[in-house]
């Protein structure tokens, strides 16, 4: 076996007594003690990626999410697979026997009660509806009132939500001119190959307030929309409800009817109901809601967002 001689033994036989200053074996011994100083790890961070809700240790200008500290990245982490057991360990849930799951899509809580707003389309031709939470909680619930022609359903749950979705005020009432380019957030469960467990929270950008399919103005807006979306909510940067994505541009039928060039100018386009007329639809439905102040903080995604099962 090789044996090694101790650091200060190996200078000595390089560089004799004496020969230190200004030669070669100075910077040597310089080397030799930087070598020997307890190496720095770079900098970094825990970095809370919240559209997923996982933790991923990266450099500080590399996270491209919230940072947070180890205790924060932890619970993070223990919550995350805490609720992935549930799911795995649970039972297959269904309203009743002989029922399968149709189809999914989005929704979100609009009141202290239960009231939970989606689309038309979303629970039309629906045998059973069911709400599954962000907590994993699945419940059956009631169908109150729906309204084709601006596509909105109102349903009601058994057991409310820890908070509702905060509305924009009705005196911000935004013209087509003012809300064009304005940075929004949609939120929903969009279908990535099986129905998603857990809402996204995805960027995009208004390009303008529009006519539409609708007999009402509509948003439109640039973003990933997919099967999924319908029913979830369009949010200012600060959180508060400004629309309700109902839908995306046809694509195909745009490309038929207009060509390659038009269908490009449209990819990735959604539409969404105008909340001005969302509260008009719960007003009628007698239904109470919170508006926006200014000085609270708008609540957590997961507080209010549901994804609404449709069962045939």
């Amino acid at each position: 076996m090789t044996k090694f001689k101790p650091l200060s033994r190996r200078l000595e036989t390089l560089c004799p007594t004496g020969a230190w200053p200004g030669t070669r074996c100075g910077a040597l011994l310089v080397f030799f003690l930087l070598a020997a100083l307890p190496r720095t790890a770079a900098a970094g961070v825990f970095c809370h990626l919240e559209d997923l809700d996982i933790v991923q240790q990266t450099l500080a200008q590399d996270c491209k999410g919230r940072v947070v500290s180890a205790t924060e990245a932890q619970a993070i982490k223990q919550r995350r697979q805490a609720y992935l057991r549930r799911v795995v360990e649970k039972k297959a849930w269904r309203p009743r026997e002989g029922l399968r799951l149709g189809g999914i899509g989005s929704g979100f809580a609009v009141s202290a009660q239960g009231h939970l707003l989606t689309n038309h389309h979303v629970v039309a031709d629906c045998q059973a509806i069911s709400a599954l939470t962000p907590a994993g909680r699945e419940s059956e619930v009631r169908l109150l009132k729906s309204e084709p022609a601006r596509d909105l359903a109102l349903l009601m749950m058994a057991e409310a939500a820890p908070r509702p979705a905060l509305f924009a005020a009705p005196e911000t009432r935004l013209t087509g001119a003012r809300m064009a380019g304005d940075t929004v957030r949609f939120l929903g469960y969009p279908n990535q190959g099986r129905p998603p467990l857990y809402p996204f929270d995805q960027p995009g950008r208004i390009l303008r307030l529009a006519g539409g399919t609708l007999a009402v103005p509509v948003i439109v807006f640039k973003g990933d929309i997919r099967p999924g979306n319908s029913g979830g909510p369009l949010l200012t940067p600060a959180g508060q409800v400004i629309g309700l994505v109902f839908a995306k541009a046809n694509l195909p039928a745009i490309y038929r009817k207009a060509g390659e060039e038009a269908a490009k100018k449209v990819m990735n386009v959604g539409l969404a109901l105008p909340f001005w007329e969302i509260l008009l639809f719960l007003e009628q439905a007698g239904v109470s809601y919170e508006i926006a102040t200014g000085a609270e903080e708008a609540p957590a995604v997961e507080s209010f967002m549901i994804r609404v099962n449709c069962w045939k």
